[in-house]
């Protein structure tokens, strides 16, 4: 997790992140999670009508229009035995909510715009 920056403040900010549900039907195989993996530091939004997160989009008219925070480290959404091999629908997952990041270190189509930056309050962005 290259992209938060060291040091305590941000150790503290890791600390107080909260799990949440990602909802993979949102999330795109080739654009998010070429693998089997969703990297950490994807922005997320909230949709409204379930509560479960998906990748920040703008465009989207479910609630993950606005930015909610960041994926802390990953999601896995590959075969799983008690889905009979198929990815789950759903897999648990941490937000970060406030901290120091680096935004030249986030993955690719990790979705950060300037929308996001503004929505993202509690999130100071180190290459400013």
């Amino acid at each position: 997790m290259s992209w938060i920056a060291n040091g305590a403040l941000s150790y503290l900010y890791t600390q107080q992140a909260r799990e949440i549900t990602l909802e993979r039907s949102t999330f795109s195989k080739p654009l998010h999670y070429p693998g089997d993996n969703v990297p950490g530091g994807v922005v997320l939004g909230r949709v409204t009508a379930t509560g479960r997160y998906g990748p920040y989009d703008p465009e989207a008219e479910d609630g993950r229009e606005v930015a909610k925070g960041f994926l802390l480290s990953g999601a896995y959404f590959g075969p799983h035995p008690a889905h009979s091999g198929q990815p789950a629908p759903t897999a648990t997952a941490t937000l970060l909510l406030a901290g120091f990041i680096h935004p030249a270190e986030l993955p690719a189509n990790n979705g950060l715009d300037a929308a996001a930056r503004t929505a993202l309050r509690h999130i100071a962005f180190l290459d400013v």
